[in-house]
């Protein structure tokens, strides 16, 4: 039997008898066993991929969106974005051109342009409750600026969205030519202000159309005279109880139960819709300047609302000294921001706050290098600004008044500069360009000479006078009610209602009469020869002609007062007339030295300055009518309307007459203006005009009326004398029909009934 494998053999030198007995049981032990790895878990099953959105990729393709619209129409846009989440994050991504060419009403047009901005103000509980839009036109503008809105050949209407962000080959410049940086810089600035002024209730828009495309400009101006018809601001349809009787009283007489009777009842109706100012509705106030300023504190990190607000005074000055141009980094650091009060480091964080869009009042512009100021001015055509994401190298950057705001911020500099009420329109008072009433009521710059400067910002000519009213009428800190802030303004609009400030229509004074037949229509057959009063009575006056030295007696509404210059009160009056300021138009109307001639004083006529007396001798009364305003053409009739005579001389010398038959008005309006006017159904039918018996001063027949034989009157013409009787105003209404002859007035009246029921209607 061989030898066991366990068996090593003796190690050299030992003996073999010493040698270790074998171990049995390591040799007969099982070997142990070998415990298995664990098992790898199984891997989990796979998702299924999700299918695939063929929808959704056909809307991301390029141009099938804008095709899907164009069939379907633009407004289905947020009926595709309303799908799914997928649809929607492809439509917003997709660059859209939306065929709006058949749309009517421009303000859904731009609210559709600015969904997402306005869905997320929701969110945020910022939806503005109005929202104003302003429109830019530009010439060849997809070339030169990122255009919102572009007008093809052929006459299509396209709405690009989103707005093209940045420019890219623009014509003759050299792509190496642009400043990255400061390009990207000034298309965040943009919209963060583009945001912020959305939140305020502003909103813009870019047109554009191609370079000699006639009809592309000419659909551009329907574009923005649809949208200015389209604008309603969503203010109470009908005005308050105390506001309309207090009108009805100012076109009465004084009387209000009297007015309801005399007047036309059109404008008892239109004394009762709430008309709101065209400056008001479409540019800034006071309260929105104050949320401005609030929400630029809050973004800066050194600015408080005070400090901000002297900020934008003093920035105020500096445009004022360089024509209204833009002010630079120098001129910000050294004389804005040090005459606020604050340091150099300070001044530089509120500059570069500015220029990143976060001072919402100001807006960051930049200029081609070497522009001379001043800056963005239409006198300077070299210095017109850059577009967003269009900054070359070497370019300046400016900052510049928001045009939204001008008013508001017009109204804040001069009445913190004023500190009092009646200083605003103080003649001794001077601002370091002249005096108060030089700047804010004539609008001009200088002492020396009588240029004047026409306002407008959005398109909307304003009056900086009115702009310094409703600052003056804004609640201040503290008060209560608003009854501080039109005492305000009252105290403001009587500085400028005194004898010495107003030079009166009385003997002495030279004027120009008309020459000619008081018919309608005859404004541009009137001839206007000097004369000076002799004597002058509440309808007429004796005037002494300086060509034949000839007296003759003439009617008060036929002369225009001879002035260098017209009044500040005149003016203050056709700003109120034009803008339908029907507060300040009572008051001025109100005194002793306006009220009983405010159509003698000429003013500037529509169009052009106010403050410069011009060959048409327009009143307040063709500002009224070019602005549609019948509450403010009932307000100036009343001190003429008692004479048949005296309101025909008025009507007949009118040089904005022919607007009332303009073809543009309404029915509705042309009714307001014949019952406002008080004439004939045509311009060539005085002779029909049922409200000549109403025209002219009772006298002695008021009396025989109102007389205990009233009984033996017809029960109509009982009815039509109760409410005068009732209130005791015999005396008020005087003057309701002198044209009733003694005999047969009933019969007249009874003639006359149907007429004038038809027109009060």
């Amino acid at each position: 039997m061989g030898a066991s494998a366990s068996r090593r053999e003796p190690a050299p030198g030992t003996d073999a008898a010493h040698e270790p007995a074998p171990d049995v049981a390591a040799d007969t032990a099982p070997e142990p066993k070998r415990v298995a790895p664990d098992a790898a878990p199984e891997p989990a099953p796979k998702r299924a991929a999700a299918a695939t959105d063929p929808f959704r990729e056909l809307l991301g393709t390029e141009g099938n969106a804008s095709a899907l619209l164009k069939f379907a129409g633009y407004r289905t846009v947020l009926t595709l974005e309303s799908l799914s989440w997928r649809a929607r994050r492809a439509v917003r991504g997709a660059r859209l051109e939306l065929d709006v060419t058949h749309e009517k009403i421009q303000r859904r047009l731009l609210r559709i342009f600015h969904r997402v901005e306005l869905l997320n103000l929701r969110r945020q509980g910022d939806l503005p409750k109005q929202i104003v839009y302003s429109v830019t036109q530009y010439e060849d503008g997809w070339q030169t600026r990122a255009a919102g809105v572009l007008y093809e050949d052929g006459g299509r209407v396209i709405l690009l969205w989103p707005s093209p962000r940045r420019l890219h080959g623009v014509r003759g410049v050299d792509a190496s030519a642009r400043d990255e940086v400061r390009s990207i810089a000034s298309l965040a600035a943009t919209k963060r202000v583009n945001s912020s002024m959305l939140s305020l209730g502003h909103c813009s828009l870019i047109l554009s159309h191609r370079g000699g495309d006639e009809r592309g400009w000419l659909r551009c101006k329907e574009f923005l005279a649809q949208l200015q018809v389209n604008y309603k601001p969503p203010m109470a349809k009908f005005a308050d109880e105390e506001t309309v009787a207090s009108l009805v009283a100012s076109m009465s007489g004084g009387d209000e139960a009297v007015g309801t009777l005399m007047i036309p009842r059109r404008l008892v109706l239109a004394a009762r819709r709430r008309q709101d100012s065209r400056q008001r509705g479409t540019l800034a106030v006071r309260n929105e300047l104050d949320v401005a300023l609030r929400k630029a504190a809050r973004a800066s990190a050194v600015l408080d609302v005070a400090a901000a607000g002297r900020v934008l005074t003093h920035f105020w000055k500096c445009m004022s000294r360089s024509k209204w141009g833009a002010v630079t980094r120098e001129t910000f650091i050294d004389k804005v921001a040090a005459a606020a009060g604050l340091g150099t480091s300070d001044a530089l964080v509120v500059w570069d706050e500015a220029i990143n869009g976060l001072l919402v009042p100001l807006l960051p512009l930049y200029f081609p290098a070497g522009s001379k100021p001043p800056l963005g001015t239409t006198e300077n055509p070299d210095g017109d600004a850059r577009a967003s994401g269009d900054i070359r190298c070497g370019d300046v950057v400016a900052l510049q008044a928001h045009e939204y705001f001008c008013p508001a911020i017009f109204g804040l500099a001069v009445t913190s500069l004023a500190r009092d009420p009646s200083t605003c329109f103080s003649t001794t008072a001077h601002l370091s360009f002249g005096t108060f009433e030089k700047f804010v009521v004539r609008q001009s710059l200088s002492d020396q000479g009588s240029a004047a400067v026409s306002f407008i910002s959005g398109g909307t000519r304003w009056s900086v006078a009115l702009a310094v009213l409703d600052d003056l009428e804004a609640r201040r800190e503290g008060e209560a009610d608003a009854e501080p802030g039109k005492a305000r303004v009252r105290e403001a609009i009587a500085s400028l209602l005194v004898a010495t400030r107003v030079r009166p229509l009385q003997a002495g004074a030279t004027v120009e009469h008309a020459v000619g037949e008081p018919d309608l229509p005859r404004d541009e057959d009137v001839s206007w020869s000097r004369a000076t009063i002799v004597s002058r009575d509440v309808h007429s006056a004796v005037i002494r002609m300086e060509t034949n030295a000839e007296e003759k007696t003439v009617s008060l509404g036929s002369l225009r007062l001879v002035e260098d210059e017209p009044s500040a009160a005149a003016i203050l009056l056709a700003h109120a007339a034009a803008d339908h300021r029907y507060d300040i138009m009572q008051q001025i109307l109100a005194s002793d030295v306006m009220g009983n001639s405010p159509l003698s004083f000429t003013v500037g006529e529509p169009g052009k300055p106010i403050s410069l007396r011009t060959d048409a001798r327009a009143t307040a009364l063709d500002h009224a009518i070019v602005s549609r305003n019948i509450v403010g053409i009932g307000l100036l009739s009343d001190a003429y309307t008692r004479d048949q005579k005296l309101w025909q001389c008025c009507v007949a010398t009118c040089h904005s007459l022919e607007k009332i038959s303009s073809p543009q008005l309404t029915p509705k309006e042309r009714a307001d203006f014949s019952c406002a006017m008080r004439c004939g159904p045509g311009a060539y039918r005085h002779h029909m005009n049922p409200w000549t018996p109403f025209m002219v001063a009772l006298g002695r027949q008021l009396e025989m009326i109102l007389s205990p034989s009233m009984s033996t009157l017809p029960r109509f013409a009982r009815d039509l004398m109760k409410p005068i009787e009732s209130c005791g105003a015999r005396n008020c209404c005087s003057d309701l029909c002198r044209s009733f002859p003694s005999s047969g007035a009933v019969s007249k009246i009874g003639k006359t009934r149907g007429r004038t029921q038809q027109t009060n209607c």
